[in-house]
């Protein structure tokens, strides 16, 4: 008895020992002192060494876009490190060009703050809105789409260009899926898929960044597109927080937003350009292509879009008037896994295919074009590299990836 009781206390006493070193050691390297923080040459802010730059600038009402929670993953949070900052991290290559890092540009949430630093950050920072918005519309696209529909208060107006997105920030919450209205259509596939099993809560504050859907000229609403995720069947992990807290909306429901952000805009009016999209990808190419046609572009405006089965295309009758109605645009649809009850007589296979087998193979006219791809990851990866591989150059590739 004697021995395990020595065992234990000197078991404890090393633990708790090495648990000060620790701390000693942190202390030394990353000692609590305040540093500064240049803000786009003109205002100084204070923060704590070792403290992330994402945290350090939120800390003094500076909000960059963020929509992974600061796990690196989306890319939002750049920021341009003109001194300080040191290396690029591993962490941060995945979602910055090999330009982006030549230029200094850094992601705030993976940068740890050791030094002072020069930082610029985009002027949208500073004059973003914020608003509480009404849920007036809320309706099923396809299994695990939704469309969203927000509106501002009385006495705003909301201003943007197609391309843009939001931020939606979630009050602490709790949902059930087993609670959620779920459209007749696709009940059965929700039985399949067992998805009333699932519940989400966050006991803080969540932020995530979706694309505006709807056309510029409406002032008063944000349509967004929402797409519910879901984690793989083989595994524990929880479906998505905001997508699961947006999906349990009903109307009247209020809704925080803050925007206009992000650069995914046409960048120049006067090239023809080709749009590739996919899933909730649809939504700023929507927004694109209204804006474009309501301003009477004499361009040419070709839209390629890639679903799974024909249950997971919507939009599908708006886009086919569009090409009645508009001499300069043309859609085409892919299908890579229709249904055998589809009657599919359209285009089969991944959208980047079809892209170049209709478009890029033989058309000496191809770099002449803008390309513009909003989709899932992969989808984006494989569009890239059809279109580097045909000889398009970076300039007149602009891509943004959501589906995070």
């Amino acid at each position: 008895m004697n021995t395990i009781l020595l065992t234990t206390i000197i078991i404890t006493t090393l633990v708790v020992l090495l648990s000060l070193l620790v701390q000693q050691i942190r202390r030394a390297l990353l000692p609590d002192r305040v540093v500064s923080i240049l803000v786009n040459h003109s205002r100084e802010l204070p923060a704590h060494a070792g403290s992330k730059l994402l945290d350090a600038l939120a800390s003094e009402n500076i909000l960059l876009p963020s929509g992974c929670a600061g796990a690196g993953t989306c890319g939002l949070c750049k920021v341009t490190v003109s001194a300080g900052g040191g290396s690029v991290l591993a962490t941060e290559r995945g979602r910055l060009s090999d330009t982006e890092c030549e230029r200094g540009v850094r992601l705030a949430c993976q940068l740890t703050v050791r030094d002072n630093l020069e930082i610029t950050v985009a002027e949208e920072v500073f004059t973003a809105q914020h608003w509480n918005c009404t849920v007036t519309s809320s309706r099923y696209l396809s299994p695990l789409i939704k469309e969203i529909t927000l509106e501002l208060p009385a006495d705003a107006e909301f201003h943007f260009d197609a391309g843009a997105y939001v931020q939606v920030t979630t009050p602490p919450f709790a949902c059930k899926f087993s609670d959620f209205h779920v459209d007749d259509r696709y009940r059965e596939q929700w039985q399949q898929m067992n998805l009333s099993r699932l519940s989400v809560q966050s006991k803080v504050a969540e932020t995530r960044a979706y694309s505006i859907a709807n056309d510029t000229q409406d002032k008063r609403h944000i349509v967004l597109l929402i797409r519910l995720a879901l984690p793989p069947q083989s595994t524990d992990l929880p479906p998505g927080k905001v997508s699961s807290w947006l999906f349990s909306l009903q109307n009247n429901d209020q809704v925080e937003i803050s925007g206009p952000f992000g650069d995914f805009t046409v960048h120049d009016h006067h090239r023809p350009m080709v749009l590739i999209g996919g899933g909730v990808g649809m939504a700023p190419l929507r927004a694109i292509i209204h804006q474009q046609i309501r301003d009477n572009t004499s361009q040419d405006i070709r839209f390629y879009y890639g679903a799974r089965s024909l249950t997971d295309l919507f939009f599908q009758q708006e886009f086919d008037r569009l090409a009645q109605s508009n001499k300069h645009f043309t859609w085409t649809v892919a299908l890579s896994e229709p249904a055998p009850n589809d009657q599919w007589s359209g285009e089969r296979g991944f959208i980047h295919e079809i892209v170049r087998q209709q478009f890029i193979d033989g058309n000496p006219h191809a770099d002449q074009y803008d390309y513009y791809l909003c989709g899932p990851p992969m989808m984006l990866k494989a569009a890239i590299a059809m279109l580097k591989q045909a000889g398009i150059d970076d300039a007149h590739i602009y891509s943004d990836n959501f589906e995070i």
